[in-house]
């Protein structure tokens, strides 16, 4: 999952592949004047055959549902005042 983790942060976002037609994580890229936009499976293979499709699918779809949530971020701690030992 680690790879696709870090696929996803560049840029991602919900949108339908244009290969495999799955509505997951996608990101454009560029080809020639276009850019297309694909799933991390499509991205990863070469090419998919058009019997593939449905299987590319179903496995797109179950990496979006698997993926790591995203950490909250932490709260700051608050900073302690020092004391003068010096001063009464």
């Amino acid at each position: 999952m680690r790879r696709f983790d870090i696929w996803a942060g560049k840029g991602s976002y919900e949108g339908i592949c244009g290969s495999c037609k799955a509505e997951v994580l996608v990101i454009d890229y560029p080809v020639g004047e276009k850019a297309q936009t694909l799933c991390f499976i499509c991205a990863c293979l070469p090419q998919v055959r058009p019997d593939q499709l449905a299987i590319v699918n179903i496995i797109s779809s179950l990496f979006y549902e698997l993926r790591l949530p995203k950490k909250p971020p932490k709260p700051k701690q608050p900073k302690l005042m020092k004391r003068n030992k010096g001063t009464p």
